[in-house]
């Protein structure tokens, strides 16, 4: 099904955005499934407007085990406001939930990232 799919190469793109500043609403430029490439042409994703029939119940198994409580997740909470068209300000408490994928402990991917910002910083 990938290789049928149209290929996209990405551009990019700055946006002129510092840190904390609010991101406008944009239009999406992607909108029917395609992959994604670099300006390389290298994959690094992939778009899918619908999901074939026969993966639906695979994705449904696979988000119930990632909600459930035997994968360790770590959690990180805050609160936005968004503003309503009637110009009032509504705010909403968020979580945002991630998780290791794969065989390494946490322990071992701290240390692989430490070690990895050294390497990268000499």
């Amino acid at each position: 099904m990938i290789s049928s799919l149209p290929a996209v190469r990405l551009k990019p793109k700055g946006s002129g955005l510092q840190i904390g500043d609010t991101c406008p609403d944009l239009e999406p430029n992607v909108t029917e499934s395609c992959v994604l490439l670099d300006p390389n042409g290298d994959q690094v994703g992939l778009f899918l407007k619908e999901l074939p029939k026969d993966l639906i119940n695979l994705v449904t198994i696979a988000d119930q085990e990632l909600r459930s409580k035997r994968v360790k997740k770590s959690v990180m909470e805050r609160i936005t406001a968004y503003e309503l068209p009637n110009g009032k300000l509504e705010r909403v408490r968020l979580k945002q939930y991630s998780a290791m994928l794969g065989s390494i402990g946490t322990q071992a991917a701290s240390s692989f990232a430490i070690r990895t910002f050294f390497a990268v910083a000499h």
